[in-house]
């Protein structure tokens, strides 16, 4: 029986090793189907859906049929949002670089307001493909929803970041792990941090 059963979680790991690297596949041929400009974003967005599938135990889904229709849902929107985010990062950057130059109180001033804004825009990075996928709204309610989220599950938030500092020390000691499977875990673990903080939400709507 003691074998039996080992042999059957075997099978179940390495089931879904095959998974999360096909979908990491999936994930780079749709970014360049997009010529990464384009692709980046709803390529993200499509991985994250899926994965949000799986946490709900919907396991058996056509991987690349659901992945392409993903894609083409959430086409628009996460490039408007995620090229939202882009250029705010870029210009949050330059300004903070320009404050740094002010030789009189106005830089220190200037570079100290710089920061809260910086914060709020880690804090929309880290949760507003999770919510763009768990929940029917579009726009700026994406980003509201995130911060809101962020700010008010503050451990789930140190989550992330302990998750992505734990993955990248991992991609150093296995450099060949980079390329094959590093996104996929990253964003099982991202998005089933996510989905537990969402619970706490809909638990009290429900």
């Amino acid at each position: 029986m003691g074998g039996s059963s080992f042999s059957e979680k075997v099978y179940e790991g390495t089931g879904w090793l095959v998974k999360l690297v096909y979908v990491q596949l999936l994930f780079l041929l749709f970014t360049s189907l997009g010529f990464v400009l384009f692709g980046l974003f709803p390529a993200s967005a499509a991985l994250f859906a899926i994965v949000r599938q799986w946490l709900l135990g919907k396991h058996d889904v056509s991987l690349f049929r659901t992945f392409w229709n993903y894609f083409k849902e959430y086409f628009v929107q996460a490039n408007v949002l995620g090229w939202f985010l882009s250029i705010a990062s870029v210009a949050i950057t330059f300004y903070f670089f320009m404050f740094r130059e002010f030789e009189n109180g106005w830089g220190t001033i200037l570079v100290y307001l710089w920061f809260p804004i910086t914060i709020l825009l880690l804090l929309l990075w880290l949760f507003w493909l999770p919510v763009l996928v768990h929940y029917e709204i579009k726009g700026l309610r994406v980003l509201k929803l995130a911060v809101y989220t962020a700010v008010m599950r503050p451990l789930h938030t140190v989550g992330f970041v302990v998750l992505m500092i734990a993955l990248y020390y991992w991609s150093l000691i296995l450099p060949g792990f980079i390329p094959i499977l590093n996104i996929s875990l990253l964003v099982f673990g991202w998005m089933w941090i996510a989905r537990h903080s969402f619970q706490k939400f809909d638990e009290k709507v429900a």
